[in-house]
């Protein structure tokens, strides 16, 4: 067992120490305060980082997106490149695979960059997300297009959604590496199959603790105080917590493969090469984000 603390006061008054542990099946978090002088010399450190309780961490992310909807597809598109979006956009629609008639629920819509991409490439879909901002610029994106398919939903995903018909797609980009409890991301997945149709398909999306990854000494978690926590899977967590929550993973999809490039070489061909590569075996050990492709059997 492991042990991380984080000491937030040693002067004029109590500490209060966060202690993680990370045993064979969980992550779980308790306190302890310190009323006596600590001695600094004597202590043994076993690693420090900065932790705090998941449900803070989850109104920080809630409350880190009201503020920054109106800009955060700027941000996003600064961070990762318009070539790697057409790039991305070309892996979902192959993960996918979506038909005019289905009807698509998009979990984690935010502000609505994918869900109005897609909308043309089937009947109907369902936009979730619990950032009333975020949806507001949904909202204004689809009225500018003109889309009459899409219904917006002001729910969080982790908990039993209104929608009462037949739903044949799920997409899910980039929602589970922000939920800190695995029993958040295992009942949005849950759900989702709850609600999918028998032989439906759902692509989840997240960013990959791949080999680039690790050679460039990235932490596996950011759990800090004040900032979005977040979280990176290898290909086995992807695949295990689809099977979890009920569906049958039937591939594993790289995305972003030529990330590391910035795509700045023969882009038009990287981009192009890129929905093709992500279905090379082992791909998402080198990608960026990973795509896990599921049926409900």
């Amino acid at each position: 067992m492991e042990q991380r603390a984080r000491l937030l006061r040693l002067q004029g008054e109590p500490a209060t120490v966060w202690i993680r542990y990370n045993g064979p099946r969980r992550l779980g978090f308790y306190i302890q305060t310190i009323t006596t002088p600590l001695i600094l010399s004597s202590l043994v450190v076993l690693g420090v980082t900065m932790s705090w309780p998941a449900g803070e961490s989850s109104l920080f992310e809630l409350q880190l997106r009201e503020t920054k909807a109106q800009d955060y597809d700027k941000e996003y598109l600064s961070l990762h490149g318009a070539d790697f979006l057409r790039a991305e956009l070309g892996v979902i629609r192959r993960a996918l695979d979506l038909k005019q008639e289905d009807v698509l629920l998009d979990l984690g819509c935010g502000t609505g960059r994918i869900t109005v991409a897609l909308a043309s490439s089937c009947r109907h879909i369902f936009a979730v997300d619990r950032s009333e901002r975020s949806l507001a610029v949904l909202t204004e994106r689809a009225a500018e297009r003109g889309l009459s398919n899409v219904t917006i939903i002001h729910a969080d995903t982790r908990y039993e959604l209104p929608v009462d018909v037949p739903i044949t797609k799920v997409l899910c980009v980039q929602l589970l590496q922000h939920l800190p409890r695995p029993e958040d991301r295992d009942s949005t997945l849950s759900l989702a199959a709850k609600r999918l149709s028998r032989g439906g398909r759902c692509v989840v999306i997240n960013e990959m603790f791949g080999i680039p990854r690790k050679i460039r000494g990235k932490p596996k978690e950011n759990a800090g105080v004040d900032t979005l926590y977040f979280l990176t899977f290898t290909p086995h967590e992807m695949r295990d917590m689809m099977r979890v929550a009920g569906f049958k993973p039937i591939r594993l999809m790289g995305c972003g493969l030529f990330y590391w490039t910035r795509y700045r070489l023969a882009t038009h061909a990287l981009v192009r090469l890129e929905e093709w590569a992500s279905l090379v075996p082992g791909a998402s050990w080198f990608a960026k984000f990973g795509a896990a492709v599921a049926i409900k059997a």
